[in-house]
C-alpha cells in the first residue's frame, strides 16, 4: 500500500507508474553505453565462463572503454554490486537465449538487466519511503505530491532506468533508516529480521562504488545509536562484514591483493581520473562544487530546483526534537558524497544528465523537502507554495526531457537542457520507446508519454469524492505559470552561444538516435564554425559515416 494514494486507486497508480518507467527502453540504434556495458560483461563472464576476466564477454556482445587491464586480461573497472544483483535475470536470459537458440544484443541484454535490478527496486522502494514520509508527518495529504516530483523532477527518474549503481545505492543507504528509526527510545522493540535487512542492505551499499564507504560508515553510527546493544549490533554487522569479504575475495581473486581496486588498473583513457590523490580523490574545489550543485551543466538545482527546499528542510530536522538523529545523518550523509566528488578529478563524471554522483541523495534530499513543507509553520505560507509549484513544474520539466531524450549527453555543453535535451525531444532524437515499437511518429511518442505521465500525477494528487479546484488553487497556478514562463524565456536568453564542440556533440547524439539528417545538419554546422585541426579531422570522419549512412537508406528506400 502506498500512504497518501486512495486506497482505490493503488493499483491503477502503481501499473500507470510502472508504465511511465517502462516506456523508454534507453535503447539507441548507434550507441550502447559503456558504463552499463562494463557491468553486463562482468556478469555475462562469470555465469558463461565460470570467470572474472571479460575477455569472452567482450567478444560476444562488444569492446567498452570501461575496462580495467591486469596480467594480459581484461576486467570490468566497477564496483561489482550491480553485476552481482545482475546473476538472478542474466540467468534468466541465457535461459531464453538456449531455448530458442537465439542471443540477444548488448542494448537487448543491458535493458532486460537494468529492468529487474535498478528499475523494479526503485518502484519497490516508492511504499517504503511514502510510508517513512507517514511516520514523519501523519498527515499524508502531500505525499503524493513530493512523490511525484521524486520520481519525474529529481535524477533519480534517469538513474532508475540505467544499469549503474548510484540511485540504487541511496535506496540501499535508506532501507537501515526506514527498519530502524521506528525503534527509537525503546518506542517499540526491535525485530531481529530487521536488523539482518538493515546490515544486507548496508553491506550491499558497500560493493555498489568505492565510495560508499563515508555514507555507510555514518550509517553503521546511526544503527549503533538506535540498537545500543552490542548484541544486537553484531546481528547488524554479520551481514556487512559477509559483503566486506566478498569484495576483499574478489580483488584477491582478480589481482592477489585484497586492497587493489580496478580504477588503479582502467585504460589509458580513464586512468588520468583516478592518478590524483586517492584513487582520483582529493581536496574539495569550489568550481566542482558549483559544477555539481548550481552549474547550467551539471548542476543538481539547476535541473531540479524544488531540491533548494531541502536545505531549510535538513535545518528543521536537526532542530526538531523526535528527528534531530536522522537530520544529523542525512546532512552527514550529503556532506560525506559532496566531500568525495567536490575533490574527485574528473567530478562532471562523463557523459551524464545532472550531476550523477549524486544521485545517491535523492531519497534523503526529497524527504528533507517534504519535511520542511509540511511544517505547520510554512504550509499555509503563500509565496512558498507558489515557489514550490513553479519549481517542481521546472523540475519535471527539466529532468523528464534529459531522461526522454539522450541522458548520456557529452560534456561539452554548458547547458545541455536547452541547447540538447528540448531541440531533441521536438526533433525526434530519442530512444526506442513503446510509442515508436507501435509505430507512433516521434511526437506521438512523446505525447503519449507525458498523457501516462498527467494521469499518474492526477491519480495520485486528486482527493477521494468530487473534485473541487479551490480559488486559491486557481491564483496558485496562474501565478506559478507567469514564473515559470519568465523563468524558461530568461535561461533560454541567457544560454551560451555553443562552438563547434557543443554543435559536433549534439550531432553524436542525433547519430546514436538514428537522426542522421539532423546530425548531418549540426556536423555542417561544427564543421564551418571549427578552427581546431584534430577536431575538424573529427568531424569529417563523423560527416563521412553520417553520410555513408544516408546514402545506404536512399539507396534502400528506393529498391
Amino acid at each position: 500500500m502506498i500512504v497518501g494514494i486512495p486506497a482505490g486507486r493503488q493499483v491503477a497508480f502503481f501499473a500507470l507508474l510502472t508504465a511511465c518507467y517502462i516506456y523508454w527502453f534507453q535503447i539507441y540504434p548507434q550507441f550502447v553505453p559503456p558504463n552499463e556495458l562494463s557491468r553486463l560483461l562482468l556478469t555475462s563472464a562469470v555465469i558463461e565462463d565460470g570467470r572474472l576476466e571479460i575477455d569472452r564477454a567482450i567478444v560476444r556482445y562488444s569492446d567498452t572503454e570501461d575496462k580495467a587491464s591486469f596480467n594480459g586480461h581484461f576486467f570490468s573497472d566497477k564496483a561489482i554490486g550491480i553485476s552481482l544483483l545482475s546473476v538472478p535475470p542474466f540467468l534468466l536470459l541465457h535461459l531464453i537465449e538456449r531455448l530458442f537458440a537465439i542471443h540477444f544484443s548488448a542494448s537487448i541484454a543491458i535493458f532486460f538487466l537494468r529492468v529487474f535490478v535498478v528499475t523494479i527496486p526503485a518502484l519497490l522502494f516508492v511504499p517504503v519511503i511514502a510510508r517513512f514520509w507517514n511516520r514523519m508527518r501523519p498527515d499524508d495529504s502531500f505525499i503524493p505530491y513530493l512523490l511525484f516530483l521524486l520520481l519525474f523532477g529529481t535524477i533519480a527518474f534517469p538513474y532508475s532506468l540505467q544499469l549503474i549503481n548510484h540511485y540504487l545505492l541511496g535506496i540501499l543507504l535508506f532501507l537501515p533508516v526506514y527498519l530502524l528509526s521506528g525503534s527509537r527510545n525503546g518506542n517499540r522493540e526491535l525485530p531481529t529480521r530487521s536488523l539482518w535487512l538493515s546490515g544486507a542492505a548496508t553491506g550491499l551499499a558497500l560493493t555498489m562504488e568505492f565510495p560508499a564507504v563515508l555514507p555507510v560508515a555514518l550509517v553503521c553510527l546511526y544503527v549503533c545509536w538506535i540498537v545500543r546493544s552490542w548484541k544486537r549490533i553484531a546481528t547488524f554487522a554479520i551481514p556487512v562484514a559477509a559483503f566486506l569479504l566478498l569484495i576483499l575475495a574478489y580483488n584477491y581473486a582478480v589481482f592477489g591483493n585484497p586492497f587493489d581496486v580496478t580504477y588503479r588498473h582502467a585504460t589509458e583513457r580513464h586512468i588520468e581520473h583516478h592518478a590524483h590523490g586517492l584513487v582520483g580523490v582529493n581536496l574539495p574545489k569550489p568550481e566542482a562544487l558549483w559544477g555539481l550543485l548550481f552549474s547550467r551543466h551539471h548542476g543538481l538545482f539547476f535541473i531540479s530546483p524544488f531540491l533548494l527546499f531541502c536545505i531549510p528542510g535538513l535545518i528543521l530536522m536537526i532542530r526538531s526534537k523526535e528527528w534531530k538523529a536522522e537530520g544529523w545523518l542525512f546532512t552527514g550523509i550529503s556532506l560525506s558524497v559532496l566531500f568525495v566528488y567536490t575533490g574527485f578529478f574528473y567530478w562532471i563524471g562523463g557523459w551524464a544528465v545532472g550531476p550523477r554522483y549524486l544521485a545517491p541523495l535523492m531519497p534523503f534530499l526529497m524527504t528533507a523537502a517534504f519535511f520542511f513543507f509540511t511544517d505547520p509553520r510554512f504550509r499555509s505560507n503563500t509565496l512558498l507554495r507558489i515557489a514550490a509549484i513553479a519549481s517542481g513544474v521546472v523540475s519535471v520539466l527539466f529532468v523528464v526531457a534529459g531522461t526522454i531524450t539522450f541522458p548520456y549527453p557529452p560534456d561539452v555543453f554548458p547547458d545541455p537542457t536547452f541547447f540538447a535535451f528540448f531541440p531533441m525531444m521536438l526533433n525526434g532524437g530519442q530512444s526506442i520507446s513503446v510509442g515508436s515499437l507501435l509505430g507512433l511518429p516521434h511526437f506521438g511518442a512523446v505525447l503519449v508519454f507525458l498523457t501516462l505521465l498527467s494521469i499518474t500525477l492526477l491519480i495520485a494528487v486528486i482527493p477521494a469524492g468530487a473534485l473541487q479546484i479551490s480559488a486559491r488553487f486557481k491564483k496558485d497556478a496562474v501565478v506559478s505559470a507567469a514564473l515559470i514562463a519568465l523563468f524558461l524565456i530568461g535561461c533560454a536568453s541567457l544560454s551560451p552561444s555553443p562552438d563547434s564542440k557543443q554543435y559536433y556533440g549534439r550531432g553524436l547524439m542525433y547519430a546514436f538516435c538514428g537522426k542522421y539528417k539532423q546530425a548531418s545538419i549540426d556536423m555542417d554546422t561544427a564543421l564551418a564554425m571549427n578552427t581546431d585541426k584534430e577536431l575538424g579531422q573529427r568531424i569529417r570522419n563523423a560527416v563521412y559515416q553520417i553520410q555513408g549512412i544516408l546514402k545506404r537508406q536512399q539507396s534502400e528506400t528506393s529498391e
